[in-house]
């Protein structure tokens, strides 16, 4: 029973995640890439909720019970999902002005991975001795724990992420959304 309920759950797992992956349709070309981003981000910030309402502070209290906390965090996130990624990705460029290296180390590590599994089609040679792809996901790990190490990458991640969700949360479980007139009905 217990691999029928675990083989059931991966169905349903890669089932959703390849259908994100294929509704998400992105060109190959960079110019038709270039504009699916910028229409994906216009419908986005169409779907911004007013500040005003968002940080209105007549409506922060806590939530009544227990039970009520986790369907106001719910709402809250699907509500104000647009709003919370801003707050993500001001905190983001505040950590990126303030640890420039964050940055440079983010586009190093990136460009490593992606040189090494995109580009390089044939097993690479160094020094006559053939390095198999598990070998080259191990030194790419290293590396890549090494550059988070000294460039302090790590503990960067761990501020955006951490503020981030501290930031979100609070907002998500004290914002009372009963007594807010949504504009629009949340998506289901």
């Amino acid at each position: 029973m217990a691999d029928l309920n675990n083989s059931l759950f991966d169905e349903r797992a890669n089932g959703s995640f390849n259908t994100i992956m294929a509704n998400l349709e992105i060109p190959k070309d960079p110019q038709q890439a270039k504009e699916w981003v910028m229409k994906q981000a216009e419908q986005r910030m169409k779907k911004m909720r007013s500040w005003s309402a968002f940080f209105n502070r007549s409506n922060f209290n806590a939530p009544a019970s227990l039970q009520a906390l986790i369907p106001r965090i719910m709402k809250n996130l699907l509500y104000y999902s647009t709003n919370y990624l801003l707050i993500f990705i001001v905190i983001s460029l505040y950590s990126i002005f303030t640890n420039p290296l964050f940055l440079v180390s983010i586009f190093a590590i990136a460009a490593l991975w992606l040189y090494s599994f995109v580009y390089v089609k044939e097993p690479l040679t160094i020094a006559g001795i053939q390095i198999t792809e598990r070998q080259r996901t191990l030194a790419l790990a290293v590396v890549t724990v090494l550059l988070f190490w000294f460039t302090s990458t790590g503990s960067t991640l761990f501020f955006i992420i951490g503020i981030s969700l501290f930031i979100i949360l609070a907002h998500a479980s004290l914002f009372n959304n009963e007594v807010t007139d949504f504009d629009e009905p949340l998506p289901s």
